[in-house]
C-alpha cells in the first residue's frame, strides 16, 4: 500500500493537512465523487497516468478533477470546502487520523445499503467524467488573461494564467508560475489549501508535460468509447456486456483493472488512499 506520510504543523504558512481536509469536506457531502475518485484513481494507476515524476498528473491532481467534474455537474457545492466536518482533526483532538468518511453528512445519518449503491457510478457515469476531461481543449480557455497591476514590492505588470478552482468551482485568472519549464501543460489545478490557508494559488499540476496530457486525454477518450459501448476490461481481453446494464459493465470493467493492477504489483488498495 502506498502512502504519503507528513510531521509538522505548518509548511510555508499553511497548517499542514488543510489540502486533505478541504477535499475530505466535499467528499463528505457527495459519496458520488468519493466512489468515482476511487474508481479514476485506480484507472490512473493501472494505466501507468499518475506519475508526475514522468510527466503525467499526479494522484491528487486526478481527485481535484473529479471533485470540479461534480461542481460543474452540480452534485456538489463548491462551498462546502469551508464546511469543516465533525471529527476531520482526529477523535477529540488526538494525534490521530480521522474517522472514516461519513456516508450521508448532509442528510444527517447514514445511508442504506441500497441507498450506497444508488452513489456507485455506472458505466455510462464514469463514461460522462473521461468525455468530459477528454474534451479539455474545448473548456479549457487557451488564451491568456489580460496582465494585473502588482501594487505589491516591485511593483509592475502581474502576468496572468487560468487556473481550475476547487474553491471558487470555477476557472480563474491566478498569477503565472514563477517558474516554469519548456513542454509544460497549461493545465493549471489550484491547491485548495494554499489557496484558503494564505491566499495563493500553487499549481497541483506544475510537473504535467503538455505532451502526456494530450496522450491521457486520448486514453480518456477511448476508455468513454467502450464503456459507451457496453465494453468492459477483462485483464486484456474486452467482454461485451449481453445485457446492456451499465452497473455489470461497470463492475467487469472494474474487476479487470483490480485484476490487471494486482497482476503488474501496482499496489492498487481499492481506493483507500484516495487523496493522497
Amino acid at each position: 500500500i502506498e502512502a504519503d506520510l507528513s510531521v509538522g504543523s505548518i509548511v510555508s504558512g499553511v497548517q499542514r493537512g488543510l489540502t486533505d481536509r478541504c477535499i475530505r469536506r466535499l467528499f463528505a457531502r457527495c459519496p458520488r465523487a468519493l466512489h468515482l475518485a476511487r474508481v479514476v484513481k485506480l484507472w490512473a494507476t493501472v494505466e501507468k497516468l499518475n506519475k508526475a515524476y514522468e510527466g503525467f498528473l499526479n494522484s491528487l491532481g486526478w481527485t481535484c478533477l473529479v471533485l470540479y467534474y461534480c461542481i460543474d455537474r452540480n452534485f456538489v457545492s463548491a462551498s462546502a470546502v469551508y464546511d469543516e466536518e465533525p471529527s476531520e482533526r482526529a477523535l477529540d483532538g488526538a494525534a490521530a487520523l480521522p474517522p472514516l468518511l461519513h456516508t450521508a453528512h448532509a442528510r444527517g445519518g447514514e445511508l442504506t445499503d441500497e441507498e450506497q449503491l444508488q452513489e456507485v457510478p455506472g458505466a455510462l457515469d464514469l463514461a460522462d467524467f473521461f468525455e468530459w476531461v477528454a474534451a479539455w481543449g474545448s473548456w479549457w480557455p487557451h488564451a491568456p488573461p489580460a496582465p494585473h497591476i502588482d501594487t505589491g514590492p516591485g511593483a509592475g505588470m502581474m502576468q496572468m494564467v487560468w487556473g481550475l478552482s476547487l474553491v471558487d468551482g470555477n476557472i480563474v485568472e491566478v498569477p503565472a508560475p514563477t517558474k516554469t519549464w519548456v513542454g509544460n501543460s497549461e493545465l493549471f489545478i489550484e491547491d485548495p489549501g494554499a489557496r484558503i490557508g494564505k491566499g495563493a494559488s500553487q499549481n497541483i499540476a506544475s510537473s504535467l508535460k503538455a505532451f502526456n496530457w494530450g496522450y491521457t486525454l486520448e486514453r480518456c477518450a477511448e476508455v468513454a468509447m467502450l464503456l459507451r459501448a457496453g465494453v468492459g476490461y477483462i485483464g486484456a481481453q474486452p467482454t461485451q456486456d449481453a445485457g446492456g446494464g451499465g452497473g455489470i459493465v461497470a463492475r467487469l470493467w472494474l474487476e479487470g483493472l483490480l485484476r490487471r493492477g494486482a497482476a503488474e504489483n501496482y499496489g492498487v488498495d481499492g481506493g483507500a488512499g484516495i487523496w493522497s
